[in-house]
Order: structure tokens, then C-alpha cells, then sequence
């Protein structure tokens, strides 16, 4: 059984992108602290839709949430959270910090009106059980192929 791990919840402040850009260079490949705030920047990610798990006074986790309104006709647009970002510090996996994170996102999401939160990721991925725990559901059955 892993050994539970003491951590504190907060949104992403100025600094941190150190620290994620490190742990998301593990988790989705080689990225720096610039191409994060860069990031950031263009999606108009707020610091408030940054949600981090902390240990120690080091970010170890994180999930991020953009909101979108979608057309889906005449007048019509469906408030959605889209998530991203979602990864943890290898150290740090299997302690339930990302699970608590996703879930205080997705509350806060409803709690500010969005009907729905939508997520891209592998199919064969090993975070693919947490996203279903969490309720999403696979929209895609099939891998995209491109020559």
C-alpha cells in the first residue's frame, strides 16, 4: 500500500511555472517555464482555474480549466470547463492529490455555471481510469491515424 502524503491545495501565483513545467516535461514531454506562462497567456488560463496540490511548499500537482462557451446554434452556447493539464510529480502518483484535484475543479466548474467539462487524452493511458471514476465518459472509440 503507498504511504499517504500530507499536501495542500491552492491555485496556481506567480513562480510556480518552475515547478510545472517540470513536472508536465514529465508527463507530456519537453516543455520550460516560458512556453508555460506563454501558454497560459494565450488560453487566458487564470490563476484561479489553476488548481495545485502542494507538498512541502513545491507544487507536486496539478489541473488546469479553461471555459468555453460552444455554439450549438442560433443563440444557443453551452458553457463548458475544458480541463487540461492534468499530471503529478512521479514521486508523488497514487496518493490521491490529482483525483482531489480534478474533483474540487469540476465543483467549482458547476458552482460557476458550466453544464459540462470536457478532456482530451489517450485512450491507453493509465490516468484514463481516473478521468472515468470522475464520470467523463469516452466519446472516441478509435485512434486517429495520419500520414
Amino acid at each position: 500500500m503507498e504511504k499517504s502524503v500530507e499536501y495542500r491545495v491552492r491555485n496556481y501565483k506567480s513562480g510556480d511555472e518552475v515547478h510545472l513545467a517540470r513536472i508536465f516535461s514529465e508527463c507530456f514531454g519537453p516543455t520550460t517555464s516560458t512556453r508555460l506562462k506563454q501558454w497560459y497567456r494565450r488560453m487566458k488560463v487564470l490563476p484561479e482555474h489553476v488548481f495545485i496540490g502542494e507538498v512541502e511548499g513545491k507544487p507536486v500537482s496539478c489541473v488546469e480549466m479553461v471555459f468555453k462557451d460552444l455554439h450549438m446554434g442560433e443563440d444557443v452556447y453551452l458553457r463548458t470547463a475544458g480541463i487540461s493539464g492534468v499530471c503529478t510529480d512521479s514521486d508523488y502518483r497514487h496518493k490521491g492529490i490529482v483525483t482531489n484535484l480534478l474533483r474540487l475543479c469540476l465543483d467549482y466548474a458547476r458552482e460557476t455555471g458550466a453544464s459540462n467539462a470536457a478532456l482530451y487524452t489517450g485512450l491507453d493511458i493509465p490516468a484514463h481510469r481516473l478521468y472515468t471514476r470522475q464520470g467523463f465518459i469516452d466519446v472516441a472509440t478509435s485512434h486517429p491515424f495520419i500520414k
